[in-house]
């Protein structure tokens, strides 16, 4: 137990950490489409929150998950409006209006937008080799994302805000939950589960009740066994595990260094796509993932 506690302590711990979240969320590609060949954007919101929210609870309630409150501060309150429920309203939206192309290519952007608000709010001041790192990340992203073919673009003024405010409001939550020192990973990740659950669930019911099919909302898991794996492993896993993971990591590592590892889940869903899927792997998409790697390596190195 002391050994663990010492390893939790170590930047080491927070590296490898990041790394299996961003893993995680690498895969989550796959279960989404899944998903969303059976429910609207809304419904599998609506289940993956409630999911995950109900799995910390459970985990608190019977003591193995310390999840310490105290009260319910303005700082926790603004992390969950802007993650999950800003960045997955805007991108949902932003996704819709674009092509694959575009709005891959505009959430790529993230780790520089994260590393300005970084410099901006809390004075983090960036080496020129993590500069030219991370850049190198970002580029190899949008090769990456090139490499799979470029549909035809749409040129969506509205969609490339959406997309925008989407990186802007990830960027902005790194940066708060790193200065909100005060509380716990926990508590920040429940109180984030807590807000998605909230809303999204809201934001369904009014769907399906225009509808008229509020019934089939709440049964789809119980119907569906497809639709009921999908939402375990985006909520009970990827979304409990992978929140806490991202709020541990930018605790420890700071918001330059965890931002960076965001690259490594295009690089999963690239491998996962091909030896999954059975889709095409081509020199590009190579040689952009190998930037990646470079890239979050010189981040975290220099």
């Amino acid at each position: 137990m002391k050994f663990l506690k010492t390893m939790l302590k170590s930047d080491g711990a927070a590296v490898i950490c990041m790394i299996l979240t961003m893993i995680l969320f690498g895969l989550t590609f796959m279960f989404t489409r899944v998903a969303l060949a059976k429910a609207s954007v809304f419904t599998l919101l609506s289940w993956r929150f409630f999911t995950a929210f109900l799995t910390m609870t459970l985990l608190r309630a019977f003591g193995i998950w310390k999840i310490k409150l105290k009260g319910m501060p303005l700082s926790l309150l603004i992390i969950g409006l802007l993650y999950p429920v800003l960045y997955y309203t805007f991108e949902s939206l932003g996704v819709a209006m674009t092509s694959a192309a575009e709005s891959g290519i505009i959430i790529s952007t993230f780790p520089v937008v994260s590393m300005v608000l970084a410099a901006f709010f809390l004075k983090e001041q960036p080496r020129r080799l993590q500069i030219l790192s991370m850049a190198l990340s970002v580029l190899g992203a949008i090769v990456v994302v090139l490499g799979k073919g470029t549909a035809h673009l749409t040129f969506n003024k509205l969609g490339y805000i959406m997309l925008f405010s989407a990186v802007f409001s990830l960027g902005l939550f790194y940066v708060i939950s790193r200065s909100a020192a005060d509380y716990s990973s926990s508590a920040k990740s429940y109180l984030m589960m807590c807000m998605g659950f909230v809303v999204f669930t809201s934001a369904a019911a009014l769907e399906h009740a225009r509808q008229g099919t509020l019934l089939d909302w709440l049964s789809l898991p119980f119907k569906n066994v497809d639709f009921l794996t999908a939402i375990i492993y985006l909520g009970a896993l990827t979304t409990v595990v992978g929140t806490w993971g991202q709020n541990y990591a930018i605790e420890r590592l700071g918001v330059h260094r965890s931002s960076a590892f965001s690259g490594i889940a295009t690089v999963v869903s690239i491998l996962a796509g091909v030896l999954l899927l059975n889709e095409p792997f081509t020199p590009a998409q190579g040689a952009g993932a190998v930037m990646i790697l470079l890239g979050v390596t010189g981040v975290n190195l220099f």
